[in-house]
């Protein structure tokens, strides 16, 4: 057996994730048996030789869960096929007895058992989420890009750049845009997937997933990686979102939206939930209002987030902004400025110059005003 984790016990449990019908708490309940009893030295249970009669006695679950688990665990066949996929596709697990866990989502009631990811998942402490609607308005880009920079920029806290890791669900609308306005000012950011890691969706996303990996972020699934983007997958992710930040902020999201979901579980695990306030009769903004109703931090500017965390405001200037851009055109059209200014800024080859900014363009980071200069979105 190919061991890619090189440690049985998460071997076996991933071998218990690829088990239909049996979920998180019954895997955290026989795994953390598990660390128990090896923690005060009675040694380890080999899980295979169990039958259901001592399932049923030794970790306490139903007979219908134990017989699922009995007859599962005989079918080694599907954790060989996983081993190889991950193997082959270099991704990564991390379990519930993990050092590496990510310590926000392990302390959420039922966390995921284990999660699959591809980039950094390690210092994820100081972290916020950010959610919307998929039909995110101008209002809603405005928002985003003036809030999520300055939160995203990494320097160790110094000279007022706060470093929050952006976490998001990877949906077009409000996810995307966070997690693109997080890239194009060089911090870093997660994308939680309602499907498994070889059917990365939406699809069209791909693109922005593998940027997020190679930009010291991570993508991350708690689903195996064949796993569909099948509708009930969804609220489990939103789950996720939430459980791996300290807040949730919600921008943009109408009376039914997902987001409004995340900002459930952010309650219910104790986080702290932020609402932007829009127009009194845009149904984007329903959702948002009645979270405030109820309690959620209005949120005008990133001062009013940064508070709640006792962390000092300092503005940034906009030389200084520019200045840590890291991809030279989008510096350059901090403000409007015409092709040849642009030449001249960057130094690349004006064929090159050409084909980046169309791709940029494509990408929803730059465009081109009335006049014909190039400037960010």
């Amino acid at each position: 057996m190919i061991d890619t984790t090189n440690n049985r016990v998460n071997n076996l449990i991933l071998h218990l994730s690829l088990i239909d019908n049996v979920g998180p708490s019954t895997i955290n309940t026989i795994v953390q048996s598990f660390d128990k009893l090896r923690m005060s030295g009675g040694g380890e249970i080999d899980l295979y030789s169990l039958n259901i009669s001592d399932l049923q006695n030794i970790f306490g679950i139903s007979y219908q869960k134990s017989q699922l688990v009995v007859e599962g665990l005989r079918d080694n066949s599907i954790l060989e096929k996983e081993l190889n996929l991950i193997e082959k596709n270099k991704i990564q697990i991390t379990t519930i007895l993990d050092s590496g866990y990510p310590s926000f989502l392990k302390e959420i009631e039922v966390p995921p058992s284990i999660l699959y990811y591809r980039g950094n998942l390690q210092n994820l402490d100081r972290s916020l989420s950010v959610v919307g609607s998929r039909a995110a308005s101008s209002y809603g880009q405005r928002v985003i890009k003036k809030i999520v920079p300055e939160l995203s920029l990494d320097k160790l806290g110094m000279g007022g750049d706060y470093g929050f890791v952006i976490v998001s669900g990877g949906a077009f609308g409000i996810d995307t845009l966070a997690h693109k306005e997080t890239l194009a000012f060089g911090g870093r950011t997660v994308a939680v997937l309602g499907s498994g890691l070889l059917k990365m969706y939406p699809y069209q996303n791909t693109k922005m997933f593998e940027e997020i990996i190679q930009k010291n972020g991570a993508v991350i699934s708690p689903f195996n990686l064949n796993m569909e983007p099948l509708p009930g997958n969804f609220p489990a992710r939103n789950r996720i979102v939430s459980g791996l930040s300290q807040g949730v902020l919600v921008v943009q999201a109408a009376k039914t939206s997902g987001a409004l979901i995340t900002a459930k579980y952010a309650l219910e695990q104790g986080r702290e939930v932020f609402a932007v306030p829009g127009l009194i009769d845009d149904p984007l903004s329903e959702g948002c209002h009645e979270l405030i109703k109820s309690g959620a931090k209005l949120v005008t500017n990133i001062e009013d987030i940064l508070q709640e965390f006792d962390i000092t405001y300092r503005q940034k200037s906009t030389f200084e902004i520019k200045q840590e851009i890291t991809n030279p055109i989008l510096k350059a059209c901090i403000e409007p400025v015409s092709l040849e200014e642009i030449h001249i800024s960057t130094g690349i080859e004006m064929d090159k110059l050409q084909i980046q900014l169309f791709d940029l363009q494509i990408e929803g980071k730059i465009r081109q005003n009335f006049v014909g200069f190039w400037e960010r979105i």
